[in-house]
């Protein structure tokens, strides 16, 4: 082989680490925004399970609290 192309081929080569270590840090970016947007949405995910915990209970109050009443009336309405 000749000088010429022992540099050329070093050359490609200095050019493809250089490509392979860009396209290392574009994906050490993405997987760091990825895992920031995973902790958010798991965030959201636990915050929105609380609300509707909350939620169920305060049906379950008001179902509750409507059957006091509705026993209430019928009782008031035997008595009339």
């Amino acid at each position: 082989q000749t000088l010429d192309e022992l540099e050329g081929g070093l050359e490609r080569e200095k050019k493809a680490r250089a490509d392979l270590d860009k396209s290392k840090r574009k994906l050490e970016v993405d997987l760091k925004t990825s895992q920031g947007n995973l902790e958010e949405l798991d965030r959201a995910r636990r915050e929105l399970e609380e609300n509707l915990k909350r939620k169920d209970q305060e049906i379950q109050q008001i179902g509750t609290r409507l059957e006091d009443e509705q026993g209430q009336a019928a009782s008031l309405g035997k008595k009339i």
